[in-house]
């Protein structure tokens, strides 16, 4: 019994110490003030790759990549002309390229918006904005070299004034918007995750 007792501390320990190992070892101070990080993904699928970056440099959005020691290799401030944007999600699509959905609120109305950098000519391909009260919170490539899919919720769509859950395609090369699917079920629905199947092609 004894020696059971001391093989379950043994594990205890070596599960305190795996935790331990994968705390922040690194810290740096961000390029400027009032810069908010809200997303971040891998450059590629090494694991010892470089970071890509996003979030809020004062009234900017902000990208930038950083070596995993906290190095800055480069950054971008993008301004759109518009206010109070906050980045829900991004995701790093098959061409290695950004894709940023969020929402840009003004006078507490949010208006849903998507972007899409090129991480090559470090420059936005396209930016489009929903004209309903509404709000992006996922954002999925379909397949490699395939449209995305964007979900989140639409305010004021439904019966009764409620928040509808909203999926829309969006155009891979344009950015343009079509709306996918509105559940109207007037129980405020929000779709708050998405997740594409590539064995099964389905959403």
């Amino acid at each position: 019994m004894k020696s059971i007792i001391t093989i379950l501390l043994f594990a205890a320990s070596l599960v305190s110490t795996t935790v331990q190992a994968q705390m922040i070892t690194e810290y740096t101070k961000t390029p400027g003030i009032n810069t908010r990080f809200s997303a971040i993904v891998p450059v590629s699928d090494d694991p010892s790759t470089n970071l890509y970056v996003a979030g809020n440099y004062g009234p900017y959005l902000f990208i930038g990549e950083f070596e995993q020691s906290g190095v800055l290799v480069w950054s971008k401030k993008i301004n759109v002309s518009d206010t109070s944007m906050v980045i829900n999600r991004m995701i790093r699509d098959s061409n290695g390229h950004l894709v940023l959905a969020g929402t840009s609120i003004n006078a507490g109305i949010g208006r849903a918006f998507v972007l899409k950098f090129n991480t090559v000519s470090q420059k936005v391909a396209w930016y489009k904005k929903s004209t309903a009260s509404s709000y992006f919170w996922d954002i999925t490539e379909l397949g490699a070299g395939g449209d995305y899919l964007i979900g989140g919720s639409e305010t004021g769509s439904g019966t009764g004034n409620q928040s509808d859950d909203i999926t829309y395609l969006v155009g891979r090369y344009t950015g343009d918007l079509t709306l996918h699917q509105n559940l109207n079920k007037n129980v405020n629905e929000n779709v708050s995750a998405l997740l594409f199947n590539e064995e099964t092609s389905s959403i």
